[in-house]
């Protein structure tokens, strides 16, 4: 049976994985993300890639995640930042606590499909994360172990 393509949302519209690449390739950018102070973003994997994200700082003006839309429901998204340095800072808002199974899985899913979708579509950088996502993955048991890059969460 043929796989389903998947397809790429970016601030609500529909791009090609071409014009994904350029986007992630041009974030991963050193230059960039110190001209900008990084950037936030909110992303969700649904059998598609859905992403938002505005720089950290336009025009003297902060960015805010609560500014971010996505296509659908934001239920399960991972909110991020990625700060002027390239560090990668994931964070989830769940809807109950403790995690149930059923969420605790879908979150894995998020975490994994975030990974895919930077890592084999442009993003360049060394995809290192915040101390913060390190301890977030371990205590809210998304990880058996300690990662410390992107490229971890695909194992």
């Amino acid at each position: 049976m043929k796989e389903k393509k998947q397809l790429f949302f970016i601030n609500q519209k529909k791009h090609s994985q071409k014009q994904v690449y350029f986007l992630l390739e041009n974030l991963s950018k050193h230059e960039n993300l110190e001209t900008f102070g990084g950037a936030l973003f909110k992303y969700r994997y649904d059998g598609n890639h859905h992403f938002s994200f505005v720089p950290c700082i336009v025009d003297g003006e902060r960015g805010y995640h609560y500014n971010l839309k996505l296509r659908g429901d934001d239920w399960g998204s991972i909110i991020g930042t990625i700060n002027a340095n390239g560090e990668i800072q994931l964070i989830v808002k769940p809807p109950i606590l403790p995690l149930t199974e059923d969420v605790l899985a879908l979150y894995k899913v998020q975490f994994r499909e975030f990974s895919n979708f930077f890592l084999k579509n442009g993003y360049s950088g060394e995809g290192k994360l915040t101390e913060i996502t390190t301890n977030l993955l371990i205590q809210a048991d998304l990880t058996d172990r300690e990662v410390h890059l992107l490229s971890e969460l695909l194992d």
